[in-house]
């Protein structure tokens, strides 16, 4: 069980699953009523599923890596190719019945992408891109699964605005996390912990989770919604789960048992 789950986090299936129940919290924070679509959440895990992969894809063909997630990629590299053509496929069909906000949502932040990516290819500074990356990336995540669940609503509720940020710091300690890890066996680069230093990279974590804890009782405190309650103690789980693991780093270095469990804690949101 525990091998199969391990190809299912390698596909980042896990991930994909977890955007798509967080779009349907998102959408339903109103106690469960709001404007929810099932083509869009198809889209929604279709489009996080081809970036993972074409980033695992070119990740692969710049460093050569001998873990067991790089070696199984590598092993199925033409099988994946494939599905992620099927999936481009089905994504361009679907787009068809999605609502013209989340289309219209969906351009703009493709452009924010290419726009961010014309700027680091101008001014050419590697280093600059890499720490850029570790800030952009959670909030361009973000900003796609919960974005997309509040522009088709009738309005924006105050439980939607609030919560959005716990669940963007929640992407960006995740990633922060992971970057922290992956450092300890680093020389040098240009990922955050590295530049901002391990003590820094500490005060950064401990202040992320304390504002999401705050951000999450104050919606827990105001919201007359039993579902926007709930939704907030899920992130404050989230978040609590990733803290206890940065916390106690030899427990989780081994077999990138980190990243296993970090990746892991996007399924929480199908609790509600």
């Amino acid at each position: 069980m525990i091998s199969l789950y391990k190809k299912f986090n390698w596909l980042s299936l896990d991930v994909v699953i977890g955007a798509m129940a967080t779009y349907r919290m998102a959408a339903l924070l109103a106690d469960g009523f709001g404007v929810f679509q099932w083509q869009t959440a198809v889209v929604l895990g279709l489009v996080v599923f081809i970036i993972y992969s074409l980033d695992r894809i070119i990740d692969n063909r710049n460093i050569v890596q001998n873990t067991a997630r790089h070696q199984f990629r590598n092993q199925h590299k033409i099988l994946i190719i494939r599905v992620l053509i099927a999936c481009v496929i089905a994504t361009i069909v679907l787009l068809f019945w999605l609502p013209k906000t989340v289309i219209f949502f969906g351009i703009g932040l493709f452009a924010f992408v290419v726009g961010y990516l014309l700027m680091v290819s101008i001014t050419q500074s590697k280093g600059w891109f890499e720490a850029a990356k570790d800030v952009i990336v959670p909030l361009v995540y973000a900003l796609g699964v919960w974005g997309i669940a509040a522009v088709p609503q009738p309005y924006i509720s105050q439980e939607s605005l609030i919560l959005f940020f716990p669940f963007w710091l929640i992407a960006q300690q995740n990633l922060l996390i992971i970057a922290y890890f992956e450092s300890f066996e680093a020389e040098d680069g240009e990922s955050l912990p590295i530049i901002l230093g391990e003590d820094s990279t500490k005060i950064a974590l401990n202040i992320i989770f304390v504002l999401v804890i705050l951000l999450c009782f104050w919606v827990i405190l105001i919201s007359p919604y039993h579902y926007a309650v709930r939704a907030a103690i899920l992130l404050i789980v989230m978040a609590t789960i990733q803290h206890f693991i940065w916390k106690n780093p030899q427990r989780w270095l081994e077999n990138d048992t980190y990243r296993l469990v970090t990746e892991s804690i996007f399924l929480i949101p199908l609790l509600a």
